[in-house]
């Protein structure tokens, strides 16, 4: 039986939360926060390509090293993180010319034993099908059209089945990156695909749009504007931001966070398209832990986004503070989708991973000598699973395992938070494959006790919500007899 992700829904919302194929979701009196981070196949060939931790000195590696995302049992461990720290789905990268490394998502991420413990959507490398570098530009129609819509009639028929994809009130997920740059009859495209999707059975698609950026092509004019394309909007589900980097801010965003205006101006910038999006649209923030791809493109001199809020904060400051700028506040249990996505699991060439490093100290030495081209001065550190944690402490309550009298994993149990006065349930989370649970914070309240416990069993205890980190609650399942 596949785990069902943390969510709750309030009854009275017109859009109801229901993820993957498995055992609806039970209703409680509020939603839950919804994870996902996108995820990249492309490996081991894009580690050849360079990556700013292998350049630093001395070099700090992932802790499954320069791995193969073909290899079940990398995945598993990613699976196994993800699970256990609150990740609910990843995003995984799907190009259209990439047919080889498309195969990897089938031969790595679907025979993992633990696929069971997470949801998967598609990332849809859009731009591929027509961007024209020189202008910005996607422009669809005839065959753009056509290769787009019979495109996700493969990915359609290839993953939409399986019984992890991620679905929204039953519809499956899509992503589409760099939407904000289409141009022509891309809303013929989209029509269509809803259309032939439905006719093959799989309804209606849940479109997420890569939307939110500082300029975007106007749908008019076709020229870069500083705001909301609310008619290009219109033919999405959602909208979101996949990275919030722009070379033409380096005189706004350059440095240390803490001393520039980039955290404010990406919140500015969300609060301009929540408003935008009014009833009929989604707004799914996205965050990332940072950037820096010049380990890979260091001809094209894009400035880094360090990681830290200045030289002497802690590891993860950054990370931290968007969470609580500009995340946390676009998400209430007012709202029918409270979905967060990081930019990213795995992007390494970009320097916005997540996955977990080998521990090291900081350091801001390069392989360029005293010039630090690669780093610009910014110290990075060997983070193990900082920002894992992070994404427990600020986006979850209580967390735990259960585990029966020999100390093995108990899966598949129901956990649920319940109000003490009135013993309502108010969340539930099924354990993963290694007995871990993970209930999210958006319907519990800080400084409020609450019973934790398995649904089946009598054993509960309080715990009292905390702002700061998530509550460990563990289990000792009792012997059948």
């Amino acid at each position: 039986m596949p785990r069902i992700p943390k969510l709750v829904l309030p009854a009275l919302l017109a859009l109801a939360l229901l993820v993957g194929s498995g055992p609806a979701a039970r209703a409680w009196d509020g939603p839950q926060y919804l994870v996902g981070a996108y995820y990249y196949v492309w490996y081991p060939n894009n580690f050849r390509y360079g990556y700013l931790r292998e350049k630093l000195r001395p070099a700090q590696s992932p802790v499954l090293g320069e791995y193969d995302s073909s290899d079940p049992t990398v995945v598993e461990q990613h699976i196994a993180w993800a699970s256990r720290y609150g990740i609910d789905f990843f995003a995984v990268d799907w190009w259209p010319s990439r047919e080889e490394q498309n195969a990897r998502i089938s031969q790595g991420l679907l025979q993992a034993s633990n696929i069971d413990d997470i949801k998967f959507c598609i990332f849809h490398e859009t731009w591929e099908l027509a961007f024209r570098p020189h202008d910005g530009k996607t422009p669809f129609g005839g065959d753009v059209n056509d290769k787009f819509v019979e495109d996700l009639k493969e990915v359609a028929r290839t993953f939409f089945d399986h019984p992890s994809y991620l679905k929204i009130d039953g519809r499956p997920v899509i992503i589409l990156y760099l939407t904000r740059t289409f141009t022509g009859d891309y809303g013929g495209a989209i029509s269509r695909l809803r259309q032939e999707l439905q006719e093959m059975g799989y309804g209606n698609p849940f479109i997420i749009a890569d939307e939110v950026y500082w300029q975007v092509t106007s749908t008019s004019t076709q020229r870069l504007v500083d705001e909301p394309q609310v008619d290009r909007m219109r033919q999405f589900d959602a909208v979101t931001a996949y990275n919030m980097h722009d070379q033409l801010l380096e005189d706004e965003h350059y440095g240390y966070p803490g001393g520039n205006s980039f955290l404010q101006d990406v919140t500015d910038k969300y609060q301009e398209y929540y408003q935008a999006c009014g009833q009929d649209i989604a707004f799914i923030p996205g965050v990332m832990p940072g950037f820096n791809d010049r380990g890979t493109r260091l001809g094209s001199d894009h400035f880094a986004i360090p990681r830290l809020m200045d030289a002497g904060a802690e590891e993860g400051s950054v990370f931290s503070a968007a969470l609580d700028d500009f995340v946390i506040p676009f998400l209430s249990p007012d709202r029918a989708v409270n979905m967060v996505l990081i930019t990213s699991w795995n992007e390494w060439n970009e320097d916005t991973n997540i996955e977990p490093v080998n521990p090291a100290d900081k350091t801001n030495e390069d392989e360029s000598g005293r010039a630090r081209r690669i780093s610009q001065g910014f110290y990075y550190s060997g983070y193990d699973t900082t920002y894992l944690e992070i994404v427990r402490d600020k986006l979850h309550a209580v967390h735990g395992r259960l585990l029966d009298s020999q100390g093995l994993p108990v899966s598949e149990r129901e956990v649920c938070v319940w109000d003490q006065e009135s013993d309502t349930t108010l969340e539930c989370d099924t354990s993963d494959s290694q007995g871990y649970y993970i209930i999210s914070r958006l319907n519990l309240s800080p400084g409020t006790s609450y019973q934790v416990g398995p649904a089946e069993l009598s054993q509960r205890t309080t715990v009292t919500v905390l702002q700061s980190r998530s509550v460990e609650a563990n289990f000792t399942w009792p012997d059948q007899e």
